[in-house]
């Protein structure tokens, strides 16, 4: 799955913050992230448990702009 960020600055620190709820996180630039579960159970369940990391985070950072983009 890829996520998008609208703050580039922000960009490093969603993707430690992916790293330490165990994901593999790639930096593909312009504040784009490949993110993949180190456990996967399935597309479903892995996307929605992404989409509950990035509200926790989204919350924590003051409502950043962040989206999973396929």
């Amino acid at each position: 799955m890829r996520v998008r960020i609208d703050d580039e600055q922000r960009s490093e620190a969603l993707a430690e913050a992916l790293r330490h709820q165990d994901y593999l996180v790639r930096e593909l630039g312009a504040g784009l992230l490949e993110v993949q579960p180190l456990n996967s159970v399935s597309y479903r369940y892995d996307r929605a448990e992404l989409e509950a990391t990035l509200e926790r985070w989204r919350q924590a950072n003051l409502g950043a702009a962040v989206t999973i983009v396929e």
